[in-house]
C-alpha cells in the first residue's frame, strides 16, 4: 500500500474505531444507568435499612455523565470529519491539478489529502480541528515561472505559481470576509518530475 492510500484510508480506519468506541462506552453507560435504578429500587424496599443511600444515586449520575461525554466526542467527530475523501495527486499531476485537488480538499475538510499536497517544511501542518477554506468559481490561470524561492530551495528545485481567482464562500477568519472574491497564488515545487509538486507558499 502507498502513502497515498495509506492517508485515505487511515481517517475511515479512525472514524471506524471511534464508532466502535462510541457504542462501547455508550452500552456501558446504559449497564451503569440500569444498575443504578435497580440498586435503588432495591435500597428503597420497606425491608431496606433506613438511612443515606447515596450509591444508587452515584450509579445513576455515573451513567449519564458518561453517556453525554460519548455523546459530546461523537459530535465533535462528525463535526471535524471529512464530507468526502479526494485522492492525493500522483507524480504524473500537473502543479494545476495540484492545486484544484487541494481547494477540493479545503472543501471537504480532508485535512489529511491537504497535508499530503502542502511542504510541511515550509507550510507547516493543518488540523482537523480547524475550519479550512470553502472556495467556489475558481478560475485558473496559466502556470507562471516563479524566481522569489529560488535563494532558499536547493539548486535545481522546479518552482511555478500558479494564480487563481476564486470566490470564498466561508474563511477561516475574519481577514477574509464569506463571499469574497478574492485574486490569490499558490507556489509549488517539486525536485525533478519524478516526484510530486507541493505548495510552499500562498497568498495574493
Amino acid at each position: 500500500m502507498n502513502p497515498a492510500e495509506m492517508l485515505r484510508l487511515t481517517p475511515t480506519l479512525l472514524w471506524v474505531l471511534l464508532l466502535a468506541l462510541t457504542l462501547f462506552v455508550l452500552a456501558l453507560g446504559a449497564v451503569a444507568g440500569v444498575a443504578g435504578l435497580v440498586v435503588r429500587r432495591r435500597l428503597a424496599a420497606p425491608e431496606s435499612v433506613p438511612g443515606p443511600r447515596p450509591r444508587a444515586t452515584r450509579w445513576l449520575i455515573t451513567g449519564l455523565v458518561v453517556d453525554g461525554l460519548v455523546l459530546a466526542v461523537a459530535a465533535v467527530g462528525l463535526a471535524t470529519a471529512p464530507s468526502s475523501h479526494v485522492p492525493v495527486p500522483s507524480a504524473r499531476a500537473s502543479a494545476q491539478d495540484v492545486v484544484a485537488a487541494y481547494l477540493d480538499a479545503s472543501n471537504a475538510h480532508d485535512v489529511g489529502t491537504m497535508n499530503a499536497i502542502l511542504d510541511p517544511a515550509r507550510m507547516g501542518t493543518l488540523s482537523r480541528f480547524r475550519a479550512t477554506w470553502v472556495v467556489d468559481e475558481v478560475d485558473m490561470q496559466p502556470v507562471e515561472a516563479y524566481h522569489e524561492l529560488d535563494s532558499v530551495l536547493p539548486a535545481g528545485t522546479e518552482v511555478v505559481r500558479v494564480p487563481v481567482d476564486l470566490v470564498v464562500i466561508r474563511g477561516t477568519d475574519l481577514t477574509v470576509p464569506d463571499h469574497t472574491r478574492l485574486p490569490w497564488g499558490f507556489v509549488l515545487a517539486r525536485p525533478d518530475a519524478q516526484h510530486r509538486w507541493r505548495i510552499v507558499d500562498q497568498g495574493f
